[in-house]
């Protein structure tokens, strides 16, 4: 018969690193690790404005740019929404993650949104009227100021509007970026396991 001799410390190290990996502690700790990541990633394509696989996102409708000033920046007037995604919005477990927002309105920006016209009424503020002035039908003096707006109340049709879908987050596949993330994030936890074997 023969026998092996050494010093098997890497060895148990090894063994007692894969035993590890089975506990269910250590695949949620995985999970959280690839939660944060995503995090990460979204936050990323916010503030580079692309889609998860890096493409950039449809720009600023013009009127949109006139209203909140040229160098306005896509979801970012009030990151609310990127804001709710990175204020701990996943749930890890052993079996996987997930990640996702609060915001009511975070779905219309992944897919893209269609609203239909509709028809309402809205205030057209005409001028100041003075006292000593001649009087709009419309208009009329306040009981304590020298001074009134004249107004009209008109029925408007408010006319569709369409949202571009600006995806923040995969659906499907995962694609080369989060891919790629992911995988170097694995790396990186199996060396935490087995950092005694090098």
């Amino acid at each position: 018969m023969m026998g092996v001799r050494g010093d098997f410390s890497k060895l148990e190290t090894a063994v007692a690193g894969f035993s590890g990996l089975t506990r269910a502690s250590a695949r949620q700790q995985l999970s959280r690790d690839l939660a944060e990541e995503a995090r990460r990633l979204v936050i990323d394509e916010f503030r580079g404005a692309h889609d998860p696989n890096g493409a950039a996102w449809a720009p600023l409708a013009p009127s949109t740019l006139r209203k909140r000033g040229g160098d306005a920046k896509i979801l970012q007037d009030t990151r609310r929404l990127m804001r709710s995604i990175t204020a701990g919005s996943y749930h890890a477990t052993e079996h996987g993650f997930e990640i996702g927002s609060n915001v009511a309105y975070a779905g219309a920006h992944q897919h893209g949104a269609e609203y239909a016209a509709r028809s309402g009424y809205r205030t057209i503020h005409l001028g100041e009227v003075t006292r000593g002035g001649r009087k709009s039908k419309y208009g009329g003096f306040s009981r304590r100021g020298r001074r009134a707006w004249s107004s009209t109340v008109a029925r408007q049709t408010f006319g569709g509007r369409k949202l571009v879908a600006r995806p923040f987050v995969p659906e499907g596949s995962l694609g080369p970026i989060w891919t790629a993330a992911f995988e170097k994030e694995s790396a990186r936890f199996m060396r935490t396991r087995f950092k005694g074997l090098a």
